[in-house]
């Protein structure tokens, strides 16, 4: 399965998802490829972090209650 995120020119492309094929990165020229697994996508400060994208609705773990 892939996330496409044209604004911010980045493909998620999770690696672990047994149903879907890996992304074909000159299908999609100008964007990068970002490979997360599911257990990164269980957790939005990971992603923001590998991303370097900002989720200012994803409180950080310390914030949670």
């Amino acid at each position: 399965m892939a996330l496409y995120l044209p604004k911010q020119h980045i493909v998620i492309d999770v690696v672990d998802d047994p149903c879907s094929s890996p992304v074909d990165p000159d299908a999609f020229p100008g964007l990068t490829v970002v490979p997360v697994t599911c257990d990164e996508l269980a957790h939005p400060e990971l992603i923001s972090e590998i991303c370097g994208l900002s989720f200012p609705h994803v409180a950080a773990p310390a914030q949670q209650a």
